[in-house]
Formats: structure tokens, sequence, C-alpha cells
């Protein structure tokens, strides 16, 4: 069967109902066409609380259980998902992925196609100054960024990825990993211990 889309998002999930909607939404909106969402014993079953997103197609839910699960959801994805995306699958956990008008992910990625991941880097916006979550959508509320951390989120190219080390690292079977795309723009890539 040929490739349906470009651009895909995995994520597993824990009880995010009051941002799930909004959180499939926004990622929708900025290119991802696809989303599979691993539903790590919601309380309320993330399938019910997307239920219009996966009623039209852009969603495909599983149910799992245990801890820790993600490597777990990752592997599945890509064996049973990743034969879907002729280019590129984010592998994330329930974070908002950044974007701007000029440079969408999957402009981003197009500029990537030679390689077989990206590793990009994990901007974390915390409370933003509220000590009670306010009211209205996490992308209006929280804006104010605490900076970059060391950790990284993946985005693969399916076809070339064996199998995840981590939520952070993958091992690839063919292309230029993302590492040595670092080394070569004078970043220090340091195996960690």
């Amino acid at each position: 069967m040929p490739p349906l889309y470009y651009l895909g998002l995995c994520a597993i999930a824990k009880d995010e109902t009051p941002f799930l909607k909004e959180w499939v939404g926004y990622h929708q909106y900025i290119g991802f066409e696809k989303i599979i969402i691993y539903d790590n014993e919601s309380a309320v079953p993330v399938r019910e609380t997307i239920a219009d997103f996966f009623d039209c197609g852009v969603c495909d839910t599983y149910y799992i259980q245990g801890t820790p699960m993600q490597l777990t959801a990752y592997n599945h994805c890509l064996k049973h998902h990743g034969h879907e995306f002729e280019g590129w699958l984010s592998l994330i956990w329930m974070n908002f992925s950044a974007s701007s008008r000029t440079a969408t992910p999957a402009y981003l990625c197009g500029i990537y196609e030679t390689y077989s991941g990206l590793a990009v880097n994990w901007d974390s916006f915390g409370s933003s100054g509220f000590l009670k979550r306010p009211q209205g959508l996490v992308t209006q509320n929280y804006r104010q960024s605490m900076g970059y951390t060391v950790n990284s989120k993946c985005i693969v190219r399916p076809a070339q990825v064996d199998m995840p080390l981590s939520s952070h690292h993958f091992i690839f079977h063919e292309g230029i990993p993302y590492l040595e795309k670092l080394e070569q723009n004078g970043y220090t890539v340091k195996k960690e211990q």
C-alpha cells in the first residue's frame, strides 16, 4: 500500500482530557495530517474526548496499559503505521509543537529530506506565572518561555528507523542520523551515560 501522508504525529496520553481537543486541533492546524494517540489508562477515554477527530479520520487511538509504555507505543506506531508516511513522523509526549506562519513543520522537514531524523529543541513554558490554571486555551495562556532545555523532541522518517532507544533517541538503518547533522553545524554531541 502506498504512503498516505507526508507528516504525522504519535503521542502517548494519560488524563489529558482538559487539553486534548485543543492539542489535536492545534497540531492538525499546523500541518500534521494524521495523529496517533496511545491512551495510557486515562480516566476519561481519549477516543471519547476526541470523538469528532476520530470520526473524521484525523486521529487513530489505541488503549495501552502499564508503565512506562512510551517506547512500547512508539514501537507499535512505527511497526503498524510507519508505512503510512512518505515523509515524517513526530514522536512526542503531550507537548505543543512550535510553529510559525512562515516555518510550518512540513516546510522545515522538507528542508532536511536527506536526513533520517531531526532533533528539535524543547522549549519549556511552565506555569507562565499562573498560580492556578486559568480559563481559556493553553496556546493563549502559557506564552512565557522558560528557555530551551537540553532535551529534544524527535521527528523521524519511519522508513529509516529500526527502533527507538528512548523517547529522545532512535536507531536508524539508513540515511544521515540527526546527531551527525548537529555535529556538522558545530554542535557538540556527547553520548549520554
